[in-house]
């Protein structure tokens, strides 16, 4: 059994994808501002909203987790437009209790493990450290990704300092 396991995931080590977290920012304050239920209905506006837009960017939602989900993505620039939709589509929502809620992504392309309906791997690992270094409004994606960008969003690009990583013996352009 253990032998099958080992072959399956080596035989799924080679898939490359396009990795991306969606995280909504002001979901904790929101609960004590409005209220368990109103937040859990804004909250979840913004991951249907997140879904959408993934998905008709050629995309497939992983999971969600509380309030951020995790897509993955054939190629680059499919990341990068379900990332500016993902914006759009929450900034279009409603204020909820005064508050505006936003969104935060990071995504990164590489190989990618699957098993089941779920991905790992380091990949996976440095979309979700990008996603933690964005703030509100913001889509990072790491230097690599960049690069692989086609024109229109590579001229929608600018680099940022490198980032120090956990697990990463370099620092992430």
């Amino acid at each position: 059994r253990a032998r099958a396991i080992r072959s399956t995931i080596r035989a799924m080590s080679d898939r490359l994808g396009t990795v991306l977290f969606a995280d909504v920012s002001g979901s904790t304050s929101l609960y004590e501002t409005a209220g368990d239920d109103a937040a859990l209905e804004a909250i979840s506006a913004c991951l249907a909203a997140a879904r959408a837009a993934t998905e008709a960017s050629g995309g497939r939602v992983v999971k969600t987790m509380g309030d951020e989900i995790m897509s993955i993505f054939p190629a680059p620039d499919a990341a990068a437009n379900a990332a500016a939709d993902i914006q759009a589509r929450i900034e279009a929502l409603p204020e909820i209790a005064g508050k505006k809620l936003g969104v935060r992504v990071g995504f990164h392309h590489g190989p990618v493990l699957q098993r089941d309906d779920d991905i790992f791997g380091d990949t996976v690992n440095l979309a979700a450290r990008l996603v933690a270094q964005a703030k509100k409004g913001e889509i990072i994606l790491s230097t690599d990704t960049a690069a692989q960008l086609g024109p229109v969003f590579r001229t929608m690009v600018r680099e940022l300092h490198a980032i120090t990583v956990k697990g990463k013996a370099e620092e992430i352009g």
